[in-house]
C-alpha cells in the first residue's frame, strides 16, 4: 500500500502518520499574566498531561529587541501597524 501524502505547504511532504502530538502547547499572550495566573495555567495543563510553554509580553519584547538588532526596518513596520506600540 502506498502511504497517503498530504501537501501542507510548498515543499512539505510529511506523512500524517509521522506527525505525533508531543503534548506541548505554546501560549502567546499579548498581555502579561501575574505569577499566580501563570502558575495556575501550568498546573492545569500538567494535570491534563500537557506541557505549557507560556510566552507573554516580556517574551515579545526580548525577541523584538533581538529582531530589531538584525532587521530594524521590518520591526519598525510591525510596530507601526500594531496598536500595542502606539505609545512609543
Amino acid at each position: 500500500m502506498i502511504p497517503q501524502i498530504t501537501r501542507r505547504a510548498p515543499g512539505d511532504t510529511s506523512l500524517d502518520a509521522d506527525l505525533k502530538f508531543t503534548g506541548r502547547i505554546y501560549l502567546y499572550a499579548p498581555n502579561e499574566f501575574g505569577p499566580e495566573q501563570v502558575g495556575e495555567l501550568y498546573k492545569k495543563y500538567k494535570e491534563n498531561g500537557l506541557s505549557l510553554q507560556y510566552r507573554g509580553y516580556q517574551y515579545l519584547i526580548r525577541h523584538m529587541d533581538e529582531e530589531y538588532r538584525t532587521h530594524t526596518e521590518r520591526v519598525l513596520q510591525f510596530k507601526k501597524g500594531n496598536p500595542a506600540f502606539a505609545s512609543e
